[in-house]
């Protein structure tokens, strides 16, 4: 397989797990695809074998962390929201996770 094919497959393979793709991504899957092969792995657990939480709720929990005072990942906060906004969430359930999240830096 070639890189370029290697690369694209690592792409589909994220997007098939966590149905969301950001270009912020394609960064380091060119930098390291060894890395983005082992981090997918690592942090795709919760999405291959955690049947236990409903898919909203995962992604509330990314909101979460993307937007701790800790963290502060604007862009993936942003592919979070509209991902749980799609499986359901409410602007409610989106504002609440903010207001716990905020109190985290306190």
């Amino acid at each position: 397989m070639s890189s370029d094919d290697r690369r694209e497959q690592l792409k589909a393979d994220y997007i098939a797990l966590r149905g969301v793709w950001s270009p912020v991504w394609d960064q380091l899957l060119d930098a390291d695809p060894d890395f983005f092969e082992a981090y997918l792995k690592f942090s795709g657990v919760p999405f291959r074998d955690g049947g236990h939480l409903d898919p909203k709720i995962k992604e509330l929990l990314l909101v979460a962390i993307d937007s701790a005072g800790t963290h502060l990942n604007e862009p993936g906060a942003r592919v979070h929201i509209r991902r749980a906004i799609e499986l359901g969430a409410t602007k409610e359930e989106l504002v609440e996770v903010l207001e716990l999240t905020a109190t985290l830096g306190i």
